[in-house]
Order: structure tokens, then C-alpha cells, then sequence
């Protein structure tokens, strides 16, 4: 009897729970699909910086060295870690595939499919890449579906809208501001110098009479725009939220320690009403229409991966350097 890992993931929040049993299946499979070592592979190249960095960060480690995957860190190992992401991913692209097919968008393609199309195309994206433009793209048309198949009436749409946090009913904004990444002093010395420059000096004046007042210090042009922010950049997006919520002329603590700024202009960020933008109320209509869908989906998938073939994916990072 072979050992092989169960695993039950419920994706609505990305949790994954595990389950441990025995079965004598031969191939590892998602539902009633095997599935192939390599594809996990595929899914554990997307995950594998992000989760070293993750244990860098939670073990304090400076350096990674060429053992990195073959180590635990406080009881935990990277690869496995590695796996659960990487099956995550790989359970999420089957679900959407599953919920395109039902919906008529697309045919079921095998991964062998999959990786044919890729190569026919000699795309410049990495084959995870190119999975994950897809299903993106899957996702677009799925919603559409949805939301012509739903029919949500005004009440709805409205209800779904007056639901989402103020910071997603706003008009896109442009801030202009003045950073101070290093002040180990008090926040209140830094609105003492605010309050003694002129607001009729241009942004470069400003700059200069910042640094005139802080000549030990490195003064830093900071200027954002939240339509050119991507969704993966953190940093801009929570900085853009602390910088949003204040008045011209404030001091700011920012997002790293000691780091302030001082708004010089803001422009735009106003907070929309339903009748201004109804578009937004569909889409969190749509979006929690697609997330409940694909949970639905998910709470009734099951994962099996052989005992063999976790070793192969495992062995697969463990003879890499990182």
C-alpha cells in the first residue's frame, strides 16, 4: 500500500486544510483528473522567491546558501511550505478551467495541452506566466457570464456598493509630497518646520527649503499616482493610503520606521456615491458572485498526491541553489 497525502482546500480566504490517509491510488490526482509532478512544478517556480523570502524574513536569515531548501527553519521546512503553496495555485487554475468549461467560455485542455500552446507560441513569458495571463483572462469572461446570468437589480448593485470600503469608491488621485526617510526625532519637531514654510513656494522651493531645514539629512521628491499603481505593489498602495486620508501642509508618518512626509498637493480622491459610479457596485456585486462560485467549487475539491511524488517535487527544489 502506497502512502499518499489528502489534501481538502477551501480557497475563499487561501486556506489550505490537510488531511493525512492511506490510499492505493497510483497517480496523484485533483478530483478525478491526475495530475503530473511537473505542474506543481510549474506553481512551485511561481511561489519559490516569494516563500524563501518569507522564511528570510520570519528567521532573520542574511544569506540563503546553496542548503537553503534542504533545511528546516524553527521546525519548518521551506519546500514543504513551498508544496502547499504550489498546490494552492495549481487547485485555483484547475477550478477556474472547471467553472470556464461549465459556462461554455472555454474547452478543458490537458496540462500537456497547456504547455504545447505555450511553446507553439514562443511566448517570452515563463509557462507560469502564461497560465496565469489565461486564467486572468478566464476570469474576465467568467465574471461577464455571471453578471448576465444573475441579472442583479439596482437594489442589489447598490447594496454591493455602499458594502466596500470608502478607499474603493474614490476618484484616482495625484499626491505630491516631500519624504524624510531617516527622522529619528519627534513627529511634532517635523510639523514645527511645516508650519514655518510658505505655501505660496513651488514643489521645487519646498524640496529645497526642507533640506535647508534638515542639511544633515536626505530630503526625497515623492510623487504618486494611484492609476499607475500595479495591485502587487504594497508599498505604493499602503503609502498612497496613508497619504490619501490626509490635508495639503501635513506631516505624515509613513510606512517604514523613522520615514515621514509632508504633503505639498493633492489632487482628486474624492469619495464617489452609487449614482457617480454604478460600475463600481457591479463589479463588487460580480466579484462576490465569482468568489462565492469558485468557493463553492473548491470546498469539494480533493487533492491526492503520491508520497513519490511529493519526494520528486521535493527533490526538485532541494538540488537547486537559491
Amino acid at each position: 500500500m502506497k502512502k499518499k497525502i489528502i489534501i481538502l482546500s477551501s480557497f475563499l480566504i487561501g486556506a489550505i486544510f490537510v488531511l493525512v490517509i492511506f490510499t492505493t491510488s497510483q497517480q496523484s490526482m485533483i478530483n478525478n483528473e491526475a495530475i503530473q509532478v511537473e505542474e506543481l512544478i510549474v506553481y512551485g517556480d511561481k511561489n519559490m522567491n516569494r516563500v524563501a523570502k518569507q522564511f528570510s524574513d520570519q528567521n532573520n536569515l542574511t544569506s540563503f546558501g546553496k542548503n537553503f531548501w534542504r533545511k528546516t527553519y524553527n521546525g519548518k521546512s521551506p519546500t514543504q511550505e513551498l508544496l502547499k503553496v504550489a498546490t494552492k495555485d495549481l487547485v485555483q487554475h484547475k477550478m477556474i478551467k472547471q467553472l470556464a468549461t461549465e459556462l461554455d467560455i472555454a474547452h478543458s485542455q490537458t496540462f500537456g495541452q497547456e504547455k504545447k500552446e505555450w511553446q507553439d507560441q514562443k511566448s517570452s513569458l515563463t509557462l507560469w506566466q502564461f497560465l496565469d495571463a489565461k486564467d486572468q483572462q478566464l476570469q474576465d469572461q467568467i465574471k461577464e457570464k455571471l453578471m448576465e446570468k444573475e441579472k442583479p437589480t439596482q437594489k442589489e448593485l447598490r447594496q454591493a456598493f455602499e458594502q466596500l470600503e470608502d478607499k474603493y469608491k474614490k476618484t484616482d488621485y495625484f499626491i505630491e509630497a516631500i519624504e524624510i526617510p531617516t527622522f529619528s526625532g519627534k513627529q511634532a519637531e517635523l510639523e514645527k518646520i511645516a508650519e514655518a514654510i510658505s505655501p505660496n513656494l513651488s514643489y521645487e522651493e519646498t524640496l529645497l527649503e526642507w533640506q535647508n531645514k534638515l542639511p544633515n539629512l536626505v530630503i526625497e521628491s515623492y510623487q504618486l499616482k494611484s492609476a499607475e499603481i500595479q495591485k502587487e505593489d504594497i508599498y505604493s498602495l499602503s503609502v498612497g493610503e496613508i497619504l490619501s486620508e490626509k490635508a495639503v501642509g501635513t506631516v505624515v508618518k509613513g510606512y517604514h520606521e523613522n520615514q515621514y512626509f509632508y504633503i505639498f498637493n493633492k489632487e482628486g480622491g474624492q469619495l464617489l456615491q452609487f449614482e457617480e459610479a454604478p460600475q463600481f457596485g457591479k463589479n463588487a456585486y460580480i466579484n462576490t458572485c465569482y468568489k462565492e462560485k469558485l468557493a463553492t467549487y473548491q470546498q469539494a475539491t480533493k487533492v491526492d498526491l503520491l508520497e513519490k511524488d511529493r519526494e520528486k517535487f521535493f527533490q526538485n527544489y532541494q538540488n537547486k541553489n537559491s
